[in-house]
């Protein structure tokens, strides 16, 4: 009877700790370098996938994110062939771009640790004793040269509570699996990103406004505004929306969509290119009042979901993936979620997101003009690193 086999791909996106027993077979180095610049045809694919996905979710509110996703399906991207290779690269909008050096390069981009700012991203993969024969060499060898990625090699069922230690030591402890996510196995593949930024001009909380957020709906919700005033912002306009930006510490930023009245779901998923492209839009500079609410949002969405609408089948029907560059045993992905969190405070922004891939055998100047912002009606926004790349997007329609 063969024995089952079960590979657990887990991305968290994150924002105590655990204790890890089993030892890395490996050391990691993943700052020695300067920064790297990414190709612009990378982080066109990059902007290009989360919009797309943006508007595959469908619900009010949300919070996501596609480099969490895109970078777990890089690796998977590694171990696939034929028309699954194919699928997903489109998906990813891959098909010519150098993704392994580039999300390489997006990866040792992303690793800050100062006062102000706490931006890292870990990967490990633990491979139980019986399935190591199985693993592809020039599988591993990418997850450890593109990705950095931690080995562990593991009597699988005696190592979960290591496999939740790691997790809870490389989030913080904002993200929290229990063994039993992690199944049978015998491999599991986890990206871990944590996020803690200050705000560069923070908010007193000596200025919060008790006031009313107008919901999708129409209703009224009582939220915290947090009140700030900044000289010489650049707000970028269209027909009937405005664009803005609030800098957060080393060279991150927030970035809001905000209409001048009450839209539609669908009217801010068409506007999300506005969004993450917001640089090429008219714009004049102002002095301005802001309000804006104090929140959190956690959410989960189904992965899966997302990428069969854009068009990848096969990975995840047992008679059609090809998976064959990973392991010499047929896989497919049995299921793919996301979990995310996220946090706006007076001092600054955290976040948070787990991704899981369950992988399963396929047979067993001048004056200044004032204006005054107020994010009191349904908004878009993302949180986005130095080459603009979103880390995080989320939607807020309504405060129910």
């Amino acid at each position: 009877m063969r024995k089952k086999l079960g590979i657990l791909i887990c991305t968290l996106l994150v924002s105590g700790c655990g204790n890890v027993n089993s030892s890395a077979l490996n050391k990691v180095n993943k700052r020695n370098g300067e920064y790297a610049q990414l190709s612009a045809q990378y982080v066109e694919a990059s902007k290009r996938f989360a919009s797309t996905s943006f508007s595959k979710i469908t619900n009010d509110n949300f919070i996501f994110s596609p480099m969490s996703i895109e970078t777990t399906y890089a690796l998977i991207l590694d171990g696939s062939d034929g028309n699954s290779k194919k699928q997903l690269s489109d998906a990813l909008n891959f098909s010519n771009v150098d993704y392994q050096n580039e999300t390489s390069r997006f990866i040792k981009n992303n690793m800050i640790n100062n006062a102000e700012t706490k931006l890292s991203i870990d990967q490990s993969l633990w491979i139980d004793y019986d399935i190591v024969p199985n693993i592809k060499d020039d599988f591993i060898k990418n997850a450890t040269d593109k990705y950095f990625t931690e080995l562990y090699k593991i009597n699988y069922a005696k190592s979960k509570k290591d496999m939740v230690n790691w997790a809870m030591k490389k989030s913080h402890s904002k993200i929290k699996m229990s063994e039993e996510e992690f199944g049978d196995g015998p491999l599991v593949i986890m990206n871990s990103i944590y996020l803690k930024a200050n705000w560069d001009n923070q908010f007193d909380e000596r200025d919060d406004t008790d006031e009313e957020f107008n919901n999708l709906d129409n209703s009224k919700s009582k939220v915290t505004m947090m009140n700030n005033y900044y000289q010489r912002m650049a707000v970028y306009s269209l027909d009937d929306a405005i664009v803005f930006s609030l800098k957060l510490s080393s060279g991150l930023s927030v970035n809001y969509l905000l209409p001048n009245e009450i839209k539609s779901s669908e009217y801010l998923n068409e506007r999300v290119d506005n969004l993450l492209n917001y640089s090429s839009l008219d714009w004049d500079m102002y002095n301005v009042h802001l309000a804006t609410p104090k929140f959190q949002e956690e959410t989960n969405i189904d992965v899966k979901d997302i990428l069969i609408k854009e068009g990848v089948n096969d990975i995840y029907n047992k008679n059609n993936a090809d998976l064959s560059s990973m392991s010499s045993k047929g896989l497919y992905i049995e299921k793919s979620v996301q979990k995310s969190h996220i946090s706006f405070d007076h001092k600054g922004v955290e976040g948070a997101s787990v991704t899981s891939a369950i992988l399963t055998p396929t047979s067993p100047g001048p004056a200044m003009k004032e204006m005054e912002i107020k994010l009191n009606r349904p908004f878009i926004y993302s949180i986005t690193d130095n080459d603009g790349l979103p880390l995080f997007i989320g939607k807020k329609m309504s405060f129910k």
